[in-house]
């Protein structure tokens, strides 16, 4: 409900991301919480397939290009994450899907919460694991339904952990 001049009160569209970022804390929520919330993170880039390969654009692919090559040279474990979350959240970009790129912005700070709870992963699965490059070489040459495949196997290690 909005306050107009000389209209009274109206009726405005609802901003229910806003609302639910106030709230969105992790000092007001507790772990079962937020461990909810990352998983409907996983599900969200799993689920997210078709509208990339709707969506995606030679830019936008030069851009994910541009990520890749960045965290394939870098050793700096902060710069890592760093890129990690710049892949995903071009990821969310690309979709086009504009909620659930704020709902995704919104929900950084409990990814690095949980993230952090969770245990590293073993060298062998480091070795075994779905990498960014493998996800953007299908996202230029693949299909959604192998997206979807390399996507979860991607997140493996936090599925295996909830």
């Amino acid at each position: 409900i909005e306050s107009r001049k000389n209209r009274g009160m109206v009726i405005s569209q609802p901003d229910f991301l806003k609302n639910m970022h106030r709230v969105l804390h992790i000092n007001l929520l507790d772990h079962a919480s937020m461990k909810d919330i990352f998983e409907m993170r996983l599900v969200l880039e799993i689920g997210i397939a078709d509208l990339l390969f709707l969506r995606k654009t030679p830019a936008s692919l030069e851009k994910l290009e541009a990520i890749v090559t960045q965290e394939e040279k870098t050793t700096n474990k902060v710069e890592l994450v760093r890129l990690d979350v710049e892949f995903h959240s071009m990821l969310y970009k690309i979709s086009g899907n504009t909620t659930m790129q704020r709902f995704q912005k919104t929900l950084l700070p409990i990814f690095d919460y949980v993230y952090n709870s969770f245990r590293k992963p073993t060298k062998t699965e480091k070795k075994d694991a779905v990498t960014h490059r493998h996800l953007l070489n299908i996202l230029e040459k693949g299909t959604p339904e192998e997206f979807r495949n390399k996507m979860r196997s991607h997140l493996t290690l936090y599925f295996n952990q909830i």
